[in-house]
């Protein structure tokens, strides 16, 4: 089912695009795994499929590629065309071996048919114990007996790298975030 033009209006303007509400959790795991705050270059490439998002001038899928200062690369593809219920992969490569994860479908195979679902967990569903343990560390950080997990800091070092990989798409050049000024115009959120 594509949105329609109204529904491409509303999720941009609620969620502030694919750069904001998607690729952002995937930046910041990222970092998070190479214990790095911020790549120093950022590439983006993207793409409107869907008519009503390329009417509102946002793309509905994205490729996102982020060198950091210790020389590792990143990339990240994410789209809002997953045919199917919650499709998430991740791997990652070292000088000591790799690790890879899929979705959960214990035959590895793709489905491109209209069928019903090999993997049947929507987002909701596949997160449900990570967002009530989210909700509990919340609550004890309110209280005292916990440190946020999450700092200020890296809320705006991921919003920021966000923005740039934003710009560079919107400008379609490389973001170098150790000598350019991002443009902050185009930060779509309410942090001062």
């Amino acid at each position: 089912m594509k949105p329609s033009a109204v529904e491409s209006h509303w999720f941009v303007d609620f969620s502030s695009g694919i750069f904001y509400n998607t690729a952002v959790h995937d930046i910041d795991v990222i970092c998070w795994l190479l214990g790095e705050s911020a790549p120093d270059t950022i590439f983006s490439l993207g793409h409107a499929f869907c008519r009503e998002m390329a009417a509102v001038k946002e793309p509905d899928s994205i490729s996102v590629s982020m060198k950091f200062p210790s020389g590792a690369i990143a990339s990240l593809d994410t789209s809002q065309h997953c045919n199917k219920s919650c499709d998430q992969r991740l791997e990652v490569h070292g000088t000591e071996g790799s690790l890879q994860m899929d979705n959960r479908n214990p035959l590895g195979i793709s489905d491109h048919s209209t069928s019903a679902a090999l993997c049947l967990q929507d987002t909701a569903e596949r997160y449900r114990d990570a967002y009530r343990e989210l909700l509990r560390h919340f609550l004890r950080t309110l209280r005292g007996r916990e440190s946020p997990f999450f700092t200020k800091e890296q809320y705006l070092w991921t919003i920021q790298v966000a923005a740039a990989a934003e710009q560079s798409w919107r400008n379609g050049s490389a973001v170098d975030l150790r000598n350019e000024a991002l443009d902050t115009t185009i930060i779509k959120t309410e942090v001062q």
